[in-house]
């Protein structure tokens, strides 16, 4: 899934970008600008995708060579110092795209409020409108919110699962205690 969100993150801020477009579809923007989205969210957009591909093929890289290394029985100290490498390049990973996120967040609410996908609007005053493509702004916004959501959802059912193995574990384990007691 998180493959796919950066495959779509990656094709839509690439499409909207300066270094795409010559002139983009939009009469009176120039190349020198990020002339589709100058607020920076197809720039997040493409930027973030990138990263969170890069951390998916680690984080999957790691898991296949973990269990490579695990399939003789056996873990050389080889195998564990590339184990430790492909940890810690995960944790790292991680915390980049925690990072990813807030940029994101910064850039693209920070510019909701006065944004417009109508170029002639901000043409007529660019100080008070915030001009930016409906697709890049709308693909941007919806991504941020679902991370946002999801984050904390994903925590409450960690927490959620780790009580009713905890519940479960004193369940079987008092009952084993009375049996072994008789």
């Amino acid at each position: 899934m998180q493959a796919i969100l950066g495959g779509v993150m990656v094709a839509v801020g690439y499409n909207y970008t300066w270094e795409h477009h010559n002139g983009g579809n939009v009469d009176g923007v120039s190349t020198e600008e990020d002339n589709l989205c100058p607020n920076g969210a197809a720039y997040w957009l493409w930027i973030a995708g990138i990263l969170l591909l890069v951390s998916n093929s680690i984080n999957g890289w790691a898991k296949i060579y973990k269990k490579c290394a695990e399939r003789d029985g056996k873990i050389d100290c080889g195998e564990k110092v590339g184990m430790a490498v492909n940890s810690f390049s995960s944790g790292v990973m991680t915390i980049v795209d925690f990072a990813m996120l807030i940029w994101g967040s910064v850039v693209v609410f920070g510019a909701w409020a006065k944004w417009t996908d109508n170029f002639e609007d901000y043409k007529k005053n660019p100080e008070e409108m915030n001009f930016c493509e409906h697709t890049p702004m709308m693909t941007a916004f919806v991504i941020l919110i679902l991370k946002w959501v999801l984050i904390p959802v994903m925590i409450a059912i960690t927490c959620f699962c780790a009580c009713c193995c905890a519940c479960c574990c004193g369940m079987f384990g008092a009952a084993s205690n009375q049996q072994n007691q008789s």
